[in-house]
């Protein structure tokens, strides 16, 4: 990013973190709740969706407006929120530091949690890290608004509480949903709830990181992110890992990531056929690389 924002740049920041916030609350609003019925493996899973989770949001956090997310660096990130911290204060961005306040952002109980269930002590989730960085400078931020009020006879929770919508409300809002998304806890939990169309005994560790793959084709929405999806359930499928139908278990992830297609539309056998030069389709190819990996590497 270079040293001037622009408006645009600012916009792209402003999404970005209040998203990544939006995202650490939801797992907080799950884990502060009623986990009686999950056991030391659910811990454990749940803790590994929500480094995924996180990390795969952060990656937006050091990018130009034409590049892809991708993975970054510690120091990136500090540079990131540093860049958006001068920003507001040196400009007095009251507008900006008064959506971060409304996004009240719970770092810590995710922290603590994540600490207390990660299974590789030696090799902590990167989550915890991220955490580390952005949290301070997002308090001093949170605390520089509330000031700023002060300091102008105006009173920050009065001027949240007269709003008649939530950033966060409008950022996420879908004008192609008849009805406003609600995200329940089976859709927080995702591997919890994943877990149900795989068979029996089927390694709960594989599984966690099939559905870090589906949550990066799902909810990035890159070109052919449908298709993706589609060939990752086939190749499930052809592998008889499923406990379900392909048509159940397609429908089931369209649903998740609000697909508007007719799961009914896929075959398996669609994503396998070769080209008239016997070339295999591209995304059947990646889909089975990707599973044949879960064999040779593990989740930390």
């Amino acid at each position: 990013m270079d040293d001037h924002l622009s408006k645009l740049q600012l916009w792209e920041a402003e999404k970005n973190m209040l998203l990544f916030f939006n995202e650490l609350n939801t797992y907080y609003d799950l884990i502060k709740g009623d986990l009686d019925d999950y056991d030391q493996e659910d811990m454990e899973i749940l803790a590994m969706d929500i480094d995924n989770a996180l990390t795969a949001l952060s990656g937006y956090f050091c990018i130009g407006l034409n590049e892809e997310p991708g993975t970054i660096t510690s120091d990136q990130v500090e540079a990131y929120f540093k860049k958006i911290y001068d920003h507001i204060i040196e400009n007095e961005d009251i507008a900006f530091a008064t959506d971060i306040v409304e996004s009240d952002p719970h770092f810590t109980p995710v922290q603590d949690f994540l600490v207390k269930y990660m299974r590789d002590t030696k090799t902590p989730f990167r989550s915890i890290t991220l955490i580390d960085i952005i949290k301070e400078q997002v308090y001093d931020i949170i605390a520089w608004a509330e000031l700023w009020h002060i300091h102008h006879a105006r009173d920050i929770h009065d001027e949240l509480s007269n709003r008649s919508n939530t950033a966060i409300k409008i950022i996420i809002h879908d004008p192609d949903l008849d009805e406003p998304q609600t995200i329940g806890k089976e859709n927080i939990d995702s591997t919890k709830a994943f877990r149900n169309y795989f068979i029996k005994d089927y390694d709960a560790i594989k599984i966690a990181k099939i559905n870090a793959k589906v949550n990066e084709l799902g909810k990035q929405k890159k070109d052919g992110h449908v298709a993706k999806l589609a060939a990752l359930a086939a190749v499930l499928f052809t592998k008889k890992v499923l406990s379900k139908t392909y048509k159940e278990t397609l429908t089931y992830l369209f649903l998740r990531f609000s697909i508007k297609e007719d799961a009914a539309a896929y075959k398996p056998a669609q994503f396998k056929r070769p080209s008239m030069k016997g070339t295999v389709p591209a995304r059947w190819t990646e889909a089975e690389s990707f599973f044949n990996s879960l064999d040779i590497s593990n989740i930390k």
